[in-house]
């Protein structure tokens, strides 16, 4: 089990520099605090500390990472004021990129809450946070690990696994201390389409 911020999974400074030099990932940096909707995005969306980053009916062909993880931060005790936070607050997809298969969210010192009530998730990859609440209905394919967790019901998030043999986790990533997850979540191959919408029609609204 983790002890902090410093003992959950991050990159290696081997793919850091890989992904920092990786001209097929764009990066965009989020400095101060801001909402994104009705959006498809490519790339690696980075939060600078102390901002909040707002997802609304969003697709993500990429992942949100704590802008800490690229600068290799040796991290202390979680701090609110200085978190970097991520609130899913409207339906979001996220499909990893290729520079970093598995991997989702990657934000050790930071927060990942949930927003609006009626939203869908699809998460297709890792998640490591400080804090990770995400209560809307979807799917999680994936590792959901951090000191502070709570998925929805089963009944609404698809998230089966729990007494099957774990998938690997990201090759992206170094687990450190950490060994298994808090919540193991792999979406059933056998699953029917309208269990699993897909949320990538929005735009053409």
């Amino acid at each position: 089990m983790p002890s902090g911020p410093g003992s959950l999974p991050t990159l290696s400074a081997s793919k850091v520099q890989a992904v920092l030099y990786d001209g097929t990932l764009p990066r965009y940096q989020i400095t101060a605090s801001q909402r994104i909707e009705h959006a498809e995005i490519t790339g690696l969306l980075v939060i600078s500390p102390g901002v909040e980053l707002q997802l609304a009916d969003v697709v993500l062909h990429g992942a949100v990472m704590s802008a800490s993880v690229l600068d290799q931060a040796v991290y202390g005790n979680y701090d609110a004021a200085t978190a970097p936070r991520l609130l899913v607050d409207g339906n979001l997809r996220i499909d990893p990129p290729s520079a970093l298969p598995g991997l989702a969210i990657l934000m050790p010192e930071g927060s990942v809450n949930s927003g609006a009530a009626g939203a869908r998730i699809q998460i297709h990859g890792d998640v490591v946070a400080h804090s990770v609440s995400l209560l809307q209905k979807g799917a999680l394919s994936g590792h959901v690990l951090g000191m502070q967790v709570t998925l929805a019901n089963s009944t609404l998030l698809d998230r089966l696994g729990f007494d099957r043999k774990p998938p690997e986790w990201s090759p992206a990533l170094n687990l450190g201390g950490a060994s298994e997850a808090v919540f193991l979540a792999t979406v059933p191959a056998a699953a029917s389409p309208g269990s699993l919408t897909p949320i990538t029609d929005y735009w053409k609204d």
